[in-house]
């Protein structure tokens, strides 16, 4: 066994230990509502099972292992329930549920799941409604807690909303850029691509497993990943490398966006609309 599948499992423990769950009643997503406001979510996502988010990210011998480890009955399957949490969730006025729009799921390095200030006339002009998960920042579990909140995220508003789910993205900035190289490459038949901002991962090497089979060759030819970094990123090296890694590996639709100027940080509006727009496979 590998020493980052073993540090994953020391957490089942957590996961398997003995305990009542009271799912919290709220009110439903209103398809209706703009702007930026809070909500919870009642629905859970199949693909947000522990079982599964071990399977996809660290491959099938991880998965067997968690499988026997939750095959009492009774068995928490789920890490965390989207009840019990809350999403921070940006609709544009311009919304009203006869039109689909994109969908840009965000992993925040904070606890505060919200959009960026910069982001907001991107999503607007682009059409993109925007859902991020609080508390789930760069100190959490990334397969108890980051990951599953994604997808239920994913899961909720696709279910709520007139969602276009070939333009569901997922990025992040710093420790959630890396985060979201995982979902966009293990779930990259839920996401469509990823945008890793000032914080990224590569291919293999113990990181991000590579999907085989179809799903493999989807994330290859259909997928696109947009990477931005900038002059004054610490990061900047780490970031150029892995967009350079994805291409080794053969994925066909790869974007730098290396900025002047650019530190650690959030990328300006104008910047941060053409790397939503690469993401679209527009210039």
């Amino acid at each position: 066994m590998s020493k980052i599948t073993a540090v994953f499992l020391t957490v089942l423990t957590i996961v398997c230990a003995p305990k009542t769950i009271a799912l919290a009643q709220s009110a439903a997503l209103q398809p209706i509502q703009t702007g930026k406001f809070k909500t919870a979510f009642d629905e859970r996502s199949d693909l947000a099972a522990y079982p599964t988010v071990i399977r996809r990210i660290l491959g099938d011998e991880a998965g067997d292992l968690v499988d026997q480890q939750l095959s009492a009955p009774g068995a928490p399957q789920h890490s965390v329930l989207p009840a019990e949490e809350t999403f921070d969730v940006f609709v544009p006025e311009t919304y009203d549920g006869t039109k689909p729009f994109g969908l840009f799921v965000y992993i925040s390095p904070r606890e505060t799941g919200g959009p960026p200030r910069e982001f907001f006339r991107g999503l607007e002009k682009l059409e993109f409604l925007f859902v991020g998960a609080n508390k789930a920042g760069n100190k959490h579990d990334v397969p108890l807690r980051r990951i599953p909140l994604a997808l239920h995220a994913v899961h909720n508003m696709t279910a709520g909303h007139n969602i276009d789910t070939e333009r569901i993205y997922v990025g992040g900035i710093s420790g959630g850029g890396k985060v979201a190289g995982f979902l966009g490459v293990s779930y990259g038949d839920v996401f469509r691509g990823a945008m890793h901002i000032v914080g990224s991962g590569p291919i293999g090497d113990g990181k991000i497993l590579m999907p085989k089979g179809e799903l493999g060759q989807t994330v290859r030819t259909r997928n696109r990943y947009v990477f931005v970094t900038g002059e004054n990123d610490f990061n900047r090296a780490e970031v150029r490398k892995h967009y350079r890694n994805f291409g080794e590996q053969g994925f066909e639709n790869t974007a730098l966006f290396d900025i002047t100027g650019m530190g650690h940080t959030v990328p300006s509006r104008r910047n941060f609309i053409k790397a939503l727009r690469a993401l679209d496979g527009k210039k």
